[in-house]
């Protein structure tokens, strides 16, 4: 990835929601902060439930901030956008200029495929991801709670569209259960 990364001056990472984009992002990070000159990460959301005019001014203050930070970055940095989307389209277009102007790279997450950068990694879920950073997130924890956790996430209908963050509130139940049951004594987990 890193080296992909290097040969591209803009590249994305695409995927559903809760599809593990910011994860990857954060993993990347210190990598990223080795490699260039000066990595700034800059994640931008907006509530949903906020009117359509706030929504609109959000979307409008974001790209403002991402266009600032980017005419302060030197040559061979890398600004780390979280949520692409959620800037208005003119603040993409003149952040891709600012960027190829300033030779600043830039790594965008997005719901959608952004024209005209190259796709570092689509992430989708699967039930093989799942278990896998499931068992990644429970290191520390006891084999037995491990094994229970493991158990639960084979036995859940897992699908490219499931929300990886919502997986992991439902699963916190099960792992405090788990460790409850643990230390309350010898019995076998179920």
């Amino acid at each position: 990835m890193m080296l992909s990364l290097k040969s591209h001056l803009r590249s994305q990472v695409v995927g559903a929601h809760g599809t593990g984009k910011t994860t990857l992002l954060h993993t990347l990070l210190p990598r990223l902060q080795d490699s260039y000159q000066r990595v700034v990460f800059k994640q931008l959301t907006n509530d949903p439930r906020r009117s359509w005019s706030q929504r609109l001014l959000q979307r409008k203050r974001s790209g403002q901030q991402v266009i600032t930070d980017l005419r302060a970055l030197p040559t061979g940095s890398m600004l780390v956008i979280d949520g692409w989307e959620q800037m208005l389209g003119f603040h993409q277009r003149r952040a891709v200029k600012l960027s190829q102007s300033k030779q600043v790279a830039l790594l965008a997450t997005s719901h959608q495929p952004i024209n005209g950068f190259d796709t570092l990694h689509h992430s989708r879920m699967s039930p093989t991801l799942a278990c896998s950073l499931a068992d990644d997130l429970l290191t520390d924890s006891p084999y037995e709670v491990r094994q229970r956790v493991l158990k639960e996430v084979k036995g859940r209908q897992i699908t490219s569209q499931t929300n990886l963050r919502d997986l992991w509130f439902e699963l916190y139940d099960v792992v405090e259960d788990a460790h409850a049951q643990l230390a309350s004594g010898p019995q076998m987990l179920d």
